[in-house]
């Protein structure tokens, strides 16, 4: 485990968050400029559609889990792609998706 996020919302904003190590001491506090919009960065399901952009034909989403891309600091949805020929993982950040294939993450 890396660590804790914790959003910070005002009504249905999401203005910020806080990113905590396991042992909860802050390791920084994060604002955001435009409101990316308080499900895209904690609804698993609103996860799910933004990664089901980047399916190829024959592909299905597992269950998404929140972790980084190569560094704690790139927080990130991580998406596993079952079946297909491709594999690999597709990252969510807000409405950001990409894509990385089996061998490469």
């Amino acid at each position: 485990m890396a660590g804790w996020f914790v959003p910070a919302r005002e009504g249905e904003r999401l203005v910020g968050f806080h990113q905590l190590r396991p042992d909860l001491e802050q390791l920084r506090w994060s604002e955001f400029v435009a409101d990316p919009g308080f499900a895209s960065w904690t609804d698993p399901g609103a996860v799910m559609a933004t990664a089901a952009t980047m399916l190829h034909q024959g592909e299905q989403l597992g269950d998404p889990f929140l972790s980084y891309d190569s560094v704690p600091d790139r927080l990130a949805w991580v998406v596993p792609v079952l079946g297909g020929d491709a594999g690999g993982v597709i990252f969510v950040a807000g409405s950001a998706a990409w894509r990385v294939s089996g061998g490469d993450g």
